[in-house]
């Protein structure tokens, strides 16, 4: 059963570097009011990340941050993903990874964590639908 959940956040949360996807981030709220762990994996470098944290408020409402600039890895390698596990505890069976780079999700999926590939803001419907059928499973 799906226990966390993890966003890219260029490309899915910002679809450019200074405009947030406000569909995104009310889906967002919305799972952090289920009881998922919310998590934002991304290649931003540490200065774009703290310049969009303290504007939107980003860690207010994700459990936590997984920045290449911070460890030293970057996606698509598989030490990202690999320390990614490690470093939420849990099985990547456990975990939604909702990306919308192809190789970032082969990458990701090659290791056992759930994939979403996100395109649009239907791609929200998706993700909605999927964590339905897990649920009842």
């Amino acid at each position: 059963m799906i226990q966390v959940i993890v966003f890219d956040l260029n490309g899915v949360l910002f679809p450019t570097p200074r405009q947030i996807n406000n569909q995104v981030y009310d889906f967002v709220k919305e799972y952090k009011s289920l009881g998922y762990m919310l998590v934002i994996a991304s290649n931003a470098s540490k200065g774009s990340f703290e310049w969009r944290n303290s504007k939107f408020g980003l860690m207010d409402i994700f459990d936590g941050r997984i920045i290449s600039s911070d460890i030293g890895m970057r996606k698509p390698s598989k030490k990202f993903f690999q320390y990614m596990i490690d470093v939420l505890g849990h099985k990547p069976e456990e975990i939604l990874f909702v990306d919308d780079s192809d190789v970032n999700i082969k990458t990701a999926s090659d290791l056992g964590i759930k994939c979403i590939k996100y395109e649009d803001e239907s791609s929200l419907d998706k993700i909605r639908e999927y964590l339905e059928d897990d649920r009842e499973e």
